[in-house]
């Protein structure tokens, strides 16, 4: 979403924001104490709604899984959570990162091209880990009076997702109303909540292995960036202030605390997931032309060969491409992410083959890379091979961050369809339209395959499913209709 579009959202947010705290019919009141869990869970939801609908994200799991690897890492060191936390890119190229009700942190994709190593991203999230431990959030939204979860849910969106550097429209949308404008405002972080979480934060890195001024220097460069003139002020300065002051306590606890820095991360891995946000989901002719230099510069550097190669093949020139995927193998020959970018571009050029036996490969070297099942999966399909498809697909379902390939389900039910197997296709092109939220057709697919199924166990599942569905499209049809009344 480029900024003109993200600015008009900002807008029908804001005037949405302020009719939902208007209407009070629809409202109903917090305890004062704060948020249950349970409630915090439900506008947790309702949260991933609206971020769905409105904004792109990076679900390319080489990106997704190499951040939350990341975090699950810092949450080892943290006491145990009532929430289970989930780390998001969301495709924006602006500076900004948050957590939003009960342990989901999105980090703008802006914010994570502009890092240099594991520590900085470990010091971003630990920072906002820290948040979620202090209950920042949900102690603050405990103030607001009669308001539904959703309004609520639209007030956080309002106040982490409207702050975009050199636009106020949400800002101005939301202050129409005085009412809504001071509930906003009670939303953002207060500096003893900032200094809470980066105590937490820090602590929380440097027991977790991470070099603590990592924290410090993406601190710094995000404070930098405000320099450039008023109209570009960060995101994350909007949401998260106090930045120099922060960066003195934390220089001084890092100097008082010595025993805990650590050394560098390996930052092979990082460059890696780094190089691939850059060329396939950053300014495409700003990568060909930073990746040319870097190769030219540094012809033996396996990461800069890959990444020119992702750039050549957004652009287009896949046979140069070719030539530079090789040119990364040459320095890192068995690498199962070079290895299956190269596989895939043999499969758009039409050589199917070359693409098989690089894929085979890959399996017998990294079994479990998601990728290289999902790729090898498509492969087979094209060839007829339904059963070795199967079996793809099946094998990254059964690892915990296979949903982010979203049509596995859907490939999964048409390769089973090719094997006559009716009964399984139903069932997991339904799960698949479940899971893409269209209701309508998950519940035609699932009640065919009610129709065909004989195991008593999965007959009982989509009976679950089919009335969990139901009760959602009817949920769906009442809001519509009480806003076609309103």
């Amino acid at each position: 979403m480029n900024l003109r579009k993200h600015t008009r959202f900002c807008l029908v947010l804001g005037r949405l924001l302020i009719i939902a705290l208007l209407v009070g019919s629809l409202a109903f009141p917090l305890p004062a104490a704060g948020l249950t869990i349970k409630e915090e869970k439900e506008m947790s939801r309702e949260f991933m709604k609206m971020v769905d609908r409105r904004f792109q994200l990076i679900r390319d799991p080489a990106i997704v899984d190499y951040v939350n690897s990341v975090g699950r890492r810092i949450l080892k060191v943290v006491p145990p959570q009532p929430f289970k936390f989930g780390f998001f890119v969301i495709k924006e190229e602006v500076y900004n990162a948050f957590a939003s009700p009960a342990g989901q942190i999105f980090i703008y994709s802006g914010l994570l091209q502009a890092m240099e190593n594991e520590d900085e991203l470990a010091g971003i999230l630990a920072h906002e880990i820290g948040h979620v431990v202090s209950r920042h959030l949900a102690q603050r939204m405990s103030r607001q009076k009669k308001i539904s979860m959703a309004s609520l849910a639209g007030m956080v969106a309002g106040v982490f997702l409207g702050a975009v550097a050199g636009s106020s429209a949400l800002g101005s949308a939301v202050t129409m109303g005085t009412q809504a404008a001071g509930q906003s405002a009670m939303l953002s972080f207060s500096r003893g909540d900032e200094i809470q979480a980066d105590q937490l934060g820090i602590l929380y890195m440097t027991k977790a292995g991470y070099d603590g001024r990592g924290m410090i220097t993406m601190l710094r460069k995000i404070r930098a960036r405000q320099w450039f003139g008023s109209n570009q002020v960060p995101s994350y300065l909007m949401t998260h202030p106090a930045s120099e002051e922060r960066l003195m306590y934390l220089g001084g606890w890092l100097a008082s605390h010595k025993q805990l820095q650590r050394p560098a991360v390996d930052n092979d891995r990082f460059r890696m997931m780094h190089a691939r946000l850059e060329a396939l989901y950053g300014d495409p002719d700003a990568a060909l032309t930073d990746f040319r230099r870097q190769v030219k510069a540094h012809p033996d550097d396996a990461v800069a060969q890959y990444g020119y190669a992702l750039a050549l093949v957004r652009a287009g020139n896949r046979k140069a491409a070719t030539e530079h995927f090789r040119r990364a193998l040459d320095q890192k020959a068995f690498d199962p992410d070079i290895l299956v970018s190269m596989a895939k571009n043999y499969m758009d050029m039409g050589n199917l083959d070359e693409a098989m036996r690089i894929l085979k490969g890959v399996a017998s070297i990294a079994p479990r890379h998601l990728e290289g099942l999902y790729v090898l999966g498509k492969l087979n399909l094209e060839y007829g091979r339904a059963p070795q498809a199967i079996d793809n697909f099946k094998a990254i379902l059964k690892q915990r961050h296979g949903k982010g390939y979203r049509k596995t389900l859907m490939l999964l039910g048409k390769a089973y369809d090719a094997t006559g197997n009716q009964a399984d296709a139903f069932y997991y092109l339904g799960l698949y339209y479940a899971q893409q939220r269209d209701l309508k057709n998950a519940m035609f697919q699932l009640e065919r395959a009610l129709a065909v199924t004989e195991d008593a166990d999965r007959r009982e599942k989509i009976e679950d499913i089919l009335h969990r569905l139901g009760k959602a499209r009817a949920e769906a049809r009442r809001k519509k209709k009480e806003g076609q009344e309103g």
